[in-house]
C-alpha cells in the first residue's frame, strides 16, 4: 500500500476534479438516512448525485421515471473499470470439520435467484425494490419485468465489463492511518467559495427535466475531466453470473 511519499498524483487530481463539481459539506454531512443525498436530489437539489444505486429506492416515482445513470470513471480511461462486490465464501476449515458439503449447499441457496430476488426485491410492506446491484443475470431479468430500471442497471454493468478487485488484509489499518492525509491533499486549494456547512443545500430554481445519476468505479472508460460539470457518481457491485 502506498505511503504519503508515493501517493499517485493522478489519483489525487481526479479526486480534486470530483470535489470541484460538487459540495464537500453536502457530501460529508452526517444524516440519519444514509441515502439523504439521494432524497435531496429527488427533491430537486442539484443536477446529479454521487451515490449507490440503492439510493434510488429513496427517490420519488417521478424521479425514477426520468433518471439515467452511468459508470463514473475515477481514472484516465486506460484501465478496466474496477468494481467491488459483497461475496459469499466457504471457510477452508469446513474440510477438517466435515461440514464443507453443508456450507456449499448454504452458499448456493443464499446466492440462488429466488432468495436474492426475495431479499432485494419489493415486498408487501415495501413496494419499491432496494435497487441493489445483483451479480446474477437471472436476478436482473426477474426484477426488470416489474421494475424497468433493473434492465438499465443490467445494461450498464454488462457494457462496463468490470473487474472485481480485492484489497490487502491490512487495508483497513492503512485507510485509518492515511485518510486524514488523503483528505488534506484532495481538499488543497479547494475553490468552492459558496460551500458552507448548511442543511439543506441551496436549491436550484428549477430542476432539469432529465437527471443523470452516475454509478462509480475505481477506474473507468472515460477521463473524468471530459465529463460535463453536472455529472457525478456512485459505486456499485460487480460481475454478472450466468443463471
Amino acid at each position: 500500500m502506498p505511503n504519503e511519499q508515493n501517493l499517485k498524483q493522478a489519483a489525487i487530481t481526479e479526486q480534486r476534479t470530483v470535489l470541484a463539481t460538487a459540495s464537500y459539506w453536502s457530501a460529508t454531512i452526517s444524516n440519519a438516512n444514509s441515502y439523504q443525498q439521494g432524497i435531496w436530489f429527488s427533491d430537486g437539489y442539484g443536477r446529479a448525485t454521487i451515490g449507490y444505486t440503492e439510493s434510488m429506492s429513496q427517490m420519488r416515482d417521478a424521479t425514477r421515471a426520468n433518471i439515467a445513470f452511468k459508470v463514473m470513471p475515477f481514472g484516465d480511461g486506460s484501465q478496466q473499470p474496477l468494481f467491488y462486490a459483497d461475496v459469499i465464501a466457504v471457510n477452508t476449515t469446513t474440510n477438517s470439520r466435515g461440514t464443507r458439503a453443508l456450507a456449499v449447499k448454504l452458499a448456493n441457496l443464499m446466492a440462488s435467484k429466488d432468495v436474492v430476488v426475495d431479499s432485494i426485491g419489493a415486498a408487501a410492506t415495501e413496494l419499491v425494490p432496494q435497487y441493489l446491484m445483483a451479480t446474477r443475470t437471472s436476478v436482473f431479468q426477474e426484477l426488470s419485468q416489474q421494475f424497468p430500471l433493473y434492465q438499465d442497471m443490467f445494461d450498464m454493468v454488462a457494457n462496463a465489463n468490470p473487474l472485481m478487485f480485492a484489497l490487502d488484509g491490512d487495508a483497513r489499518s492503512w485507510l485509518n492511518s492515511m485518510k486524514g492525509i488523503l483528505k488534506t491533499y484532495v481538499r488543497e486549494n479547494y475553490q468552492c467559495g459558496c460551500d458552507y456547512d448548511a442543511t439543506p443545500p441551496p436549491r436550484r430554481s428549477a430542476p432539469p427535466p432529465v437527471r443523470i445519476m452516475a454509478t462509480g468505479t475505481a477506474s473507468g472508460p472515460t477521463p473524468l475531466r471530459r465529463l460535463r460539470a453536472d455529472l457525478s457518481a456512485a459505486v456499485m457491485p460487480v460481475r454478472l453470473r450466468q443463471a
